[in-house]
């Protein structure tokens, strides 16, 4: 059916929908369940506006936008990032990210976890965060959060593929930093009304587990963060929910020990050896049915941690817009950017796992499910729609979680890409055949 995800085609078919009716009973059972959904958060990338770092290192008016926009595919059946509907929206325009809160609050996210790059005092991107998102009109329509992405800040920006990696610039990895990070999140961004809060607790996610190395281990970072809480009391807000990100389920225990409340990964992609997967001979690809195996593996394994796990649900994964065009797939070496693509992206997949992961979010102690990503066109994870496949992922996130507010779908307009606001349908994706494109809406 073409085009069977957007709105403006949806077959309001004289069905008999008496098997999926409900009953009194069961509405207020789902009503109670919606009401106890996890919190559901979505990574966001600054990286879509022109900033000072990025004309000095790519030159005037370079944004990554660039990649997209001269993206190609690599092999046969490539599905790589095309045209996103709303346009190439510029994240420090307000209006522009007014567009971005409008469509993603629809669809059940409730909060933005923006990467945020602080460099010994000095930060980059920040203006999608402090310019765009605050400026919005509807910026009390969301919630967000802060994700320290405290690694270095490597050109990882086509490179070519045997050359060592240009530092742009370098994290300082000590306590003294740290706490000037936390002071200016506390005086520019933990004092906003809707800052998420985890249990009353300021939601602060750091990227890379070897911080706990870096600072002289658990114990020295566990009085760290322990200080760093009573510097939010003097400033007369309440304590920090501290998360790590991890990739790893043998590091949890050892970020408890450091006094961390949570854990959760930025995104799973990888499939281990051990995993009989599709494409096991081929170093360069994965399907992202095994990819779903993984993702529930992973959070099998962090179940077993003493530590609450925020279940990570990863779109897909494709950086090849960051390989240079002329490099030849298969790729010589693995090295990021050059490594696997995931195939396959069947969103009947992807609300799978959402509805996997809300069920694991309610037993693990941290109520709430992590998207990779927003909008990380460039790695292949966004939620934005696009050409490829319509708004078919953010109508996965709204089957499972539910529309904001109940009966109202927020749909972006192909051809102006423009937000229009319509009555919701009372059934969304009924399933009619075996293709996950075979869905219809319809009315009772």
């Amino acid at each position: 059916m073409k085009n069977a995800y957007n709105y403006a085609s949806i077959i309001l078919a004289a069905l008999t929908l008496s098997g999926c009716a409900q009953s009194g009973k069961e509405t207020a059972a789902n009503s109670a369940a919606e009401a106890a959904n996890p919190e559901v958060v979505a990574i966001y990338y600054p990286h879509w506006h022109v900033y000072p770092c990025g004309e000095k290192w790519f030159g005037k008016g370079w944004t990554e936008w660039e990649f997209v926009k001269s993206g190609k595919p690599r092999f046969k059946g490539h599905k790589y990032t095309l045209r996103p509907m709303a346009g190439y929206l510029d994240g420090a325009k307000p209006e522009d990210v007014e567009k971005e809160i409008e469509i993603a609050s629809n669809a059940g996210i409730g909060t933005f976890l923006f990467d945020w790059y602080w460099y010994g005092g000095k930060m980059t991107m920040q203006e999608s965060l402090e310019k765009g998102f605050f400026g919005a009109k509807n910026f009390g329509k969301m919630k967000f959060a802060i994700m320290w992405a405290n690694h270095d800040r490597l050109n990882q920006f086509r490179p070519d593929i045997d050359k060592p990696r240009e530092m742009l610039m370098k994290i300082a990895r000590t306590p003294e930093d740290f706490f000037a990070a936390i002071d200016y999140c506390a005086d520019n961004y933990f004092n906003k009304p809707n800052y998420w809060r985890v249990n009353g607790k300021l939601f602060f996610s750091i990227f890379k587990p070897e911080f706990v190395d870096w600072n002289g281990g658990p114990e020295k970072v566990k009085k760290m963060l322990a200080q760093a809480n009573e510097k939010m009391k003097a400033k007369g807000l309440p304590p920090v929910h501290w998360n790590a990100m991890t990739f790893e389920p043998a590091k949890a225990d050892k970020l408890k020990a450091a006094g961390f409340d949570s854990v959760t990964s930025y995104g799973i992609v990888s499939t281990p050896k051990e995993l009989k997967t599709k494409f096991a001979d081929n170093p360069f690809i994965d399907d992202y049915s095994d990819t779903a195996t993984f993702h529930r593996a992973t959070w099998e394994e962090m179940r077993k941690r003493k530590i609450p796990y925020i279940p990570n649900v990863t779109r897909g994964w494709d950086s090849s817009l960051r390989c240079k065009l002329d490099e030849p797939f298969p790729y010589r070496k693995r090295e990021y950017p050059y490594g696997r693509t995931v195939v396959n992206n069947r969103v009947d997949i992807f609300e799978g796992l959402l509805r996997d992961a809300k069920t694991f979010a309610k037993t693990t102690g941290a109520n709430a499910v992590l998207i990779n990503a927003w909008n990380e066109y460039t790695e292949g994870s966004y939620l934005m729609p696009s050409d490829a496949d319509c708004d078919a992922s953010l109508r996965a996130v709204a089957a499972v979680f539910g529309r904001n507010p109940k009966g109202r779908y927020a749909y972006v307009d192909r051809q102006k890409g423009e937000i229009f606001n319509i009555p919701a349908p009372t059934y969304e994706n009924l399933s009619y055949g075996a293709s996950q494109k075979n869905k219809i809406d319809g009315r009772r």
